[in-house]
């Protein structure tokens, strides 16, 4: 009858460690998997966990930092500008912490430069967006939405007709016009992408690039002026 509490304990071990909870290097694989087969959110979920056991692990940080700035990246295709600048603020913080925790970590070092450039970009277009916000019509900032959406998906003859349905809609805003003009441009139409920029700067000569884009063209803008 002694020996019964023994062998009890031992089951009951046993049992328990049949049960027990991933460790940290485990919850990290079990991450990467989900990562690696793009369930962002999952492989967050899993490394948040494994960051809940060891909150000074490099590997762990380093995971939610690539996390937050692939999410970053989602977020921005999505046309969700702040949300992508608030992922990337993350994924910097993620980045921090790995290389304080540990000092030699290249990895952590160059997607934390990465990240910042991701940021710089971002700050830019969210800065476009609120200039166009401000100067171009609901309509037709809709449709310089839609075109954008259709240019990234290679639908480019739906993305012309968007962009062309948005100078029709506010044809006094240079913003709509510089778009359609870049897209000309990144389609190699010169001509056609020329006399657009032109009649951006012609509409608003302080819109940002303009200039630059125009030079890059061979082109020297003329102003109102000059006509």
């Amino acid at each position: 009858m002694k020996r019964l509490p023994v062998l009890a304990v031992a089951f009951v071990s046993a049992i328990l460690a049949g049960c027990a909870s991933p460790n940290v290097s485990e919850l990290n694989q079990m991450g990467l998997k989900e990562f690696q087969a793009g369930r962002y959110s999952h492989a967050k979920a899993y490394f948040q966990q494994a960051w809940e056991q060891d909150r000074e692990r490099p590997a762990t940080l380093y995971n939610l930092g690539r996390c937050a700035q692939v999410m970053a990246e989602e977020r921005f295709e999505q046309g969700s500008l702040t949300a992508s600048l608030r992922y990337l603020d993350d994924a910097v913080a993620w980045f921090d912490s790995a290389i304080a925790s540990f000092p030699g970590y290249t990895a952590a070092q160059e997607a934390k430069v990465q990240a910042l450039e991701l940021k710089g970009k971002y700050r830019q277009a969210l800065s476009v967006a609120e200039w166009a916000d401000q100067h171009v019509g609901p309509a037709a900032k809709q449709k310089i939405v839609l075109a954008g959406h259709y240019e990234r998906t290679g639908d480019m003859d739906q993305a012309l007709l968007c962009y062309r349905q948005a100078v029709a809609m506010e044809t006094r805003s240079s913003f709509a016009h510089a778009k359609l003009g870049r897209f000309y441009a990144r389609q190699g139409k010169k001509d056609q992408a020329v006399a657009e920029l032109q009649r951006a700067y012609e509409l608003d000569p302080e819109q940002e690039g303009l200039l630059r884009e125009l030079a890059e063209l061979g082109e020297v803008p003329s102003t109102p002026s000059d006509k």
